[in-house]
């Protein structure tokens, strides 16, 4: 996603130079955080590579998104599960691991959302189970503001410091950046369980 946000004539990059990007940038991390996996991350770096002086006001509009989303997720797993909240799941295959959520929400349900940034499993099943499981909604959305503030500081931090480079260095390793970001994501889950 991040190669595709890098071609000069891609619709991506258009947006990011738009004025309407920020918007888009916000209704992403809405839309990732309560009805399907979104290229937030993308459009992220779209905006952030090209201003990095911005970057930090563009990691709070995405985690006041991603907060926005988590809450709406909430209330499709808490008050229409069957109806809406289950058929978001089942279309994105993430129904067999609705029941490892919860048990995960028991162990430390801050915990879980503060590392859902840096995890492979994605957000709206976090969110959807979060209210499925009627996990109490203060610390839910205390934990997701606190995962998706992290998950976009570490973003605008490589942004701002790095600017075009970042941009470039993903183009060029993105694989091998994804791998290394899932196997640390899988030993942070490792050593909660």
């Amino acid at each position: 996603m991040v190669r595709q946000a890098a071609g000069g004539g891609d619709r991506l990059a258009r947006w990011a130079a738009h004025p309407l990007g920020p918007a888009l940038l916000f209704l992403s991390a809405v839309a990732e955080a309560c009805l399907f996996p979104a290229p937030t991350e993308a459009v992220f770096l779209a905006l952030a590579v090209g201003e990095p002086r911005r970057a930090p006001r563009l990691a709070a509009l995405a985690a006041a998104g991603g907060l926005v989303g988590a809450a709406l997720g909430y209330w499709l797993g808490a008050a229409l599960f069957a109806r809406a909240g289950r058929p978001v799941l089942d279309a994105y295959g993430l129904l067999p691991r609705f029941a490892a959520m919860g048990e995960l929400y028991r162990g430390s349900l801050f915990a879980a959302l503060a590392t859902s940034g840096y995890t492979p499993v994605p957000f709206v099943l976090y969110t959807i189970a979060g209210g499925a499981f009627h996990v109490p909604l203060l610390p839910f959305l205390a934990g997701a503001l606190a995962g998706r503030t992290l998950k976009y500081a570490v973003l605008a931090a490589l942004a701002w410091w790095l600017g075009p480079a970042v941009h470039a260095f993903l183009a060029r390793h993105l694989r091998w950046a994804t791998l290394a970001a899932a196997a640390a994501a899988a030993a942070l889950l490792a050593a909660r369980l």
